[in-house]
């Protein structure tokens, strides 16, 4: 009942905020992003707590409004030796997607041990397009 309730929670947040699609809704458990888009460019930032991860633009599509963006974070092998220091990862871009009022950015966490098919993309999070 309560992976339900759950659900039934998350489906209704994304449908909320706009930022429904066909991909995986259930809870992101990664590292938090930031979102600063304005008409001409979108910034993406989050800080993870070690060296080793990489971060991947895959693509990026309007819909009805909304420009969602598709990022793939690598995650480092358990036993990869790694700096144990927070790391800033960024993606910056032009915003092509004239006429987008917010930005929802999916994620799909990748390791060695977790293929990209084993992977769906999740919500991370949203943000409006600040007008200039």
């Amino acid at each position: 009942m309560r992976q339900i309730t759950l659900i039934a929670s998350v489906l209704l947040l994304a449908a909320a905020i706009g930022c429904s699609q066909k991909a995986d809704l259930s809870a992101y458990h990664g590292p938090p992003f930031t979102v600063d888009a304005d008409t001409n460019r979108v910034m993406l930032e989050t800080v993870v707590h070690s060296g080793g991860y990489t971060l991947e633009f895959d693509h990026a599509q309007i819909d009805d409004g909304q420009l969602n963006v598709y990022l793939t974070l690598d995650a480092p092998t358990m036993d990869d030796l790694v700096m144990e220091a927070p790391q800033t990862l960024t993606k910056s871009f032009a915003n092509r997607a004239r006429g987008a009022r917010e930005v929802c950015l999916w994620v799909r966490i990748t390791s060695p041990q977790k293929t990209v098919a084993q992977s769906p993309y999740r919500l991370a999070t949203q943000a409006r397009v600040n007008s200039n």
